[in-house]
């Protein structure tokens, strides 16, 4: 097989493609492969965020910068063969993730194995693999690397079970996707329909349906949404996040910080991806801390049902902000400065005031 000149790298089935299991700490580090690129030194902020383009159900890795526009994830009878690996070992300073697809040509049958790995919350190194018309190798590489990575294999995922020392599995819920593509209520979408409601409401309306907001919400809490994004974590992991949680508050209680209490910390970094830059994950070994992850879970949560809500399907002739607003069932009403009740909504706060918890 020939080796595609900055496009493709040379494909190794035996799954050492890479280095991601050394943990890449050393920003500076560079590969001397012209399709692998170390670019940790700089960390996915919200202005490196890059336009996701979906074509299918998934949506090819927007660091794919080569295939973006002229491929898409492939799929089979069902199977999506996209895949998002999670990692954390807070006492060993690893917190990372791998991403694998396996990518088709939109106007031919040529394919492509796309790896992209790294530290949390940093872009990190990438492979292109081709496998140029052969299917069959292009299916082989992608399950034999999920292997190597995991020890499950791909096609008995649904049974996954995590094994020490390998990546975690983190599935995506494509069901959701198919419905927000039928249902497509993007907040700039079908701007030719006027809406009628007072501007000053429009503006409230669309600071609540910011997801960038939510985001860099997310952010201060340390969630990393880039792997994750809000909306797309299921019900699932978040299930998981508590559970971990739950062992976690059993150890505080206890004040039994023994490997078994690692374990649940690394198991609930691994479930719920958290962005802590180059520093090691902390451990979470007081009941403050308990509470911030609590807090984060419930955000999660909270966030995914108003997401849900604000992409239901509705009458494509009404604006989508019109929609989100009657998807809300509540009326919200606009009180100009010099009615009472904003005066008394006014001194209500300021009597109040920020109480500590």
């Amino acid at each position: 097989m020939q080796t595609k000149k900055k496009e493709d790298s040379k494909i190794d089935i035996s799954g050492n493609d890479d280095n991601d299991e050394e943990e890449i700490n050393k920003p500076e580090r560079t590969s001397n492969s012209e399709s692998q690129k170390s670019n940790d030194s700089d960390s996915i902020t919200n202005k490196d965020m890059k336009k996701v383009i979906l074509k299918g159900i998934a949506a090819v890795d927007p660091e794919c910068r080569e295939l973006i526009d002229t491929a898409h994830v492939y799929t089979e009878s069902g199977d999506v063969y996209d895949a998002l690996l999670n990692q954390t070992s807070a006492q060993h300073n690893n917190n990372k993730y791998f991403i694998m697809q396996l990518l088709e040509s939109d106007g031919s049958k040529q394919y492509w194995v796309w790896f992209h790995w790294g530290r949390v919350g940093y872009k990190g190194q990438t492979s292109l693999n081709s496998c140029e018309t052969d299917l069959m190798l292009a299916k082989k590489l992608f399950c034999d690397k999920f292997l190597d990575k995991t020890k499950n294999r791909w096609a008995e995922r649904t049974n996954f079970e995590k094994v020490a020392g390998k990546y975690d599995y983190l599935p995506t819920d494509y069901s959701k996707i198919i419905e927000e593509k039928k249902n497509d209520n993007d907040i700039d979408d079908k701007k030719e329909v006027e809406s009628k409601l007072d501007p000053d409401l429009q503006h409230l309306l669309t600071l609540i349906c910011n997801i960038r907001a939510m985001e860099e919400t997310m952010t201060e809490l340390e969630y990393d949404a880039t792997k994750a994004p809000l909306g797309k974590v299921t019900d699932e992991q978040i299930k998981a996040g508590y559970a971990a949680l739950g062992k976690i508050e059993q150890h505080i209680k206890k004040k039994d910080f023994s490997s078994s209490f690692v374990e649940a910390v690394n198991n609930y970094y691994t479930k719920i991806p958290h962005f802590f830059g180059m520093r090691q994950p902390p451990m979470i070994k007081t009941i403050k801390q308990l509470k911030t992850e609590i807090k984060l879970l419930e955000a999660l949560s909270e966030i995914g049902v108003a997401i849900r809500t604000f992409k239901k399907k509705g009458d494509v002739n009404i604006h989508p902000i019109d929609r989100h607003y009657m998807n809300m069932k509540c009326e919200i009403s606009i009180v100009c400065a010099d009615d009472p009740k904003y005066k008394n909504g006014f001194s209500i706060d300021i009597e109040n005031g920020p109480q500590e918890e």
